[in-house]
């Protein structure tokens, strides 16, 4: 295919072969002009008579010739003067080489043709459907939507590339079939539907009301949002009104873009705040009740005694005239048969 790189161009020449992609030729077409040996001016008259969709008889016959840029110029003006006289003709060159290249082409055209009967393609390319829709995030796969039939050696389909829907949306995809000489091409219509609804995020599935308070929905909600749309939280519809039911249900709702609704539900019990407060108080145990309190008995209170002096102590005496003092002593023994008894004294 042409989408290769072609080195060994020049910046020129490489222009002449961008400018054919977004003239819209195919990569056969492109491969016919798109040659070393052309300079970009003779690469652009083939370019231009490709894009008018003059013969490719002519066309083919001209590339192989060795007719001057300027020959070639004139040969595909001639043509065109002759299909619309009110064009004028272009500036006459020598004839005898055009003329050979117009009877060549002449008799291409006959040898093609009679080719053509004998070897007509019965290639086919139909689509499943004219168009398709595809869920956001998933992914288009081209071969699922197309049948052909006939193909044989050289012919073959181009298909558009597989890609992810990521967004709502209309889009037009090409399907070519190139068959010997010819290509047809059919379109499909493929449209990105968003079918994923919104996720509702609260804080809690049921709460408990009292009739004294003040009830606010926005309070038990947390958030809203969308694979496609993203956050939503200031979408979400909600009320705020409670009735005089005992029990009542509050709806949050929020819608995307592409109209997929979400619902989330709160339970709501509402309840009289002076029938809550009676029950508090029956169920609430009996006080267990306190003993009696004893009065600790009273501690002895220690009294310090009147301090009493000490009587003096009476002098001890002594005679000038004890000269000596005599120590007693006395040992007792007992006999080993325990019936005799000593006594000793001394001094």
């Amino acid at each position: 295919m042409m989408a290769r790189g072609e080195e060994g161009f020049s910046l020129l020449q490489e222009q002449e072969i961008s400018q054919g992609r977004q003239d819209g030729l195919s990569d056969s077409e492109i491969a016919i002009y798109a040659r070393q040996d052309f300079n970009y001016r003779r690469m652009g008259e083939f370019r231009q008579a490709l894009k008018d969709q003059l013969p490719m008889e002519l066309i083919l016959s001209a590339a192989r010739s060795s007719l001057s840029d300027d020959e070639v110029h004139d040969l595909f003006e001639d043509y065109r003067a002759s299909l619309n006289p009110a064009l004028p003709k272009a500036r006459k060159k020598p004839p005898w080489k055009i003329l050979a290249v117009v009877s060549a082409s002449a008799l291409a055209l006959l040898l093609a043709y009679a080719n053509l009967k004998s070897h007509e393609s019965t290639a086919e390319i139909t689509l499943k459907n004219s168009s398709v829709r595809i869920a956001c995030g998933q992914e288009f796969v081209p071969k699922k939507y197309v049948r052909t039939t006939g193909l044989s050696e050289g012919e073959w389909v181009e298909m558009p590339e597989p890609f992810i829907m990521d967004k709502p949306g209309k889009q037009i995809v090409s399907y070519r079939l190139h068959t010997k000489g010819e290509e047809k091409q059919v379109l499909l219509e493929v449209e990105g539907v968003d079918e994923t609804p919104p996720e509702i995020t609260l804080s809690a599935e049921e709460t408990t009301v009292y009739n004294a308070e003040q009830f606010s929905c926005e309070a038990f909600l947390i958030k809203a949002a969308d694979e496609i749309d993203g956050d939503l939280t200031n979408n979400v519809a909600c009320s705020s009104t409670l009735n005089e039911e005992t029990e009542q249900t509050v709806v949050y709702t929020v819608s995307d873009r592409s109209g997929n609704e979400a619902q989330e539900e709160l339970l709501v019990h509402l309840e009289d705040v002076q029938e809550a407060v009676a029950e508090v108080l029956e169920a609430a145990p009996e006080p267990t009740p306190e003993p009696a309190s004893v009065p600790p008995a009273p501690q002895p209170v220690w009294t310090p005694a009147p301090y009493v002096p000490p009587a003096p102590a009476e002098p001890v005496w002594q005679d000038e005239w004890v000269d000596e003092v005599y120590t007693y002593s006395e040992n007792i023994s007992t006999g080993a048969d325990g019936g005799s008894v000593s006594i000793e004294h001394s001094n």
